[in-house]
């Protein structure tokens, strides 16, 4: 239980003169209140004096009237960390087809605004790619740049709208199979893109009764976009 953890963890600080405790996305725990009280206690018991902390979040109330009582905010938006995603979003444009077909004042404006409206999220920027690739129009693009979702759940929610009906089941049945594959074997055995391929052009013979298919590795990705890590 909790308190035994810290009973634990205190004996353990006996070994050294300073630990660095790094804990990224505390948004994403289970059991945040649970985890938000023990850093409350890391923090103010005197038995923890020699616990540096360091806690990273996207933006919860709840984190942050919790955290707010005993830590000091370092917001993650910053002209280094804008700098940083501004050349990055500059090499991945760099680094595809389809964007080098765009003009270079369009590439200017997109690598200036998805730097500045990340807010030190480079997930956030990726995403953004990840739509803003799927259009065809300078003015879509134009326009769609002008009104960016602010936070992930709605960039999300937006990547889910601009995909094809065509994808749409290929994206279901990947998005299922990664999560059932993991739920059973966690990240130690990863699952081969060629098999999830495979399954689905024996799922879609099945259910078509045809053979004639097209996907592949590329269809797969190009499908997912930022959906799914290869």
């Amino acid at each position: 239980d909790i308190t035994l953890l810290l009973d634990v963890l205190y004996a353990a600080l006996d070994f050294f003169d300073i630990v660095y405790v790094a804990i990224d996305a505390l948004n994403e725990s289970q059991l945040r209140q649970n985890f938000l009280s023990v850093l409350n206690v890391l923090v103010t018991d005197p038995r923890f004096w020699k616990i540096q902390l360091l806690a990273t979040s996207r933006e919860y109330t709840d984190i942050e009237l919790t955290m707010g009582r005993f830590s000091q905010s370092l917001p993650m938006s910053n002209c280094f960390v804008d700098a940083d995603i501004k050349i990055y979003v500059a090499a991945k444009i760099m680094a595809e087809a389809k964007f080098q077909r765009w003009p270079l004042d369009l590439r200017a404006d997109v690598e200036t605004t998805l730097s500045t409206g990340a807010k030190g999220m480079f997930r956030w920027a990726v995403c953004q790619l990840d739509i803003l690739r799927r259009l065809n129009h300078q003015s879509q693009i134009r326009e769609e740049i002008k009104s960016l979702p602010e936070t992930l759940d709605e960039t999300y929610e937006r990547i889910f709208s601009y995909i094809g009906d065509e994808e749409k089941e290929l994206v279901r049945y990947t998005l299922h199979l990664v999560c059932f594959h993991d739920s059973l074997w966690r990240p130690w055995v990863p699952l081969p893109a060629d098999i999830l391929i495979k399954a689905y052009i024996a799922l879609d013979k099945d259910r078509l009764g045809s053979d004639e298919y097209l996907y592949n590795l590329e269809t797969l990705k190009d499908s997912c976009g930022c959906l799914v890590s290869f």
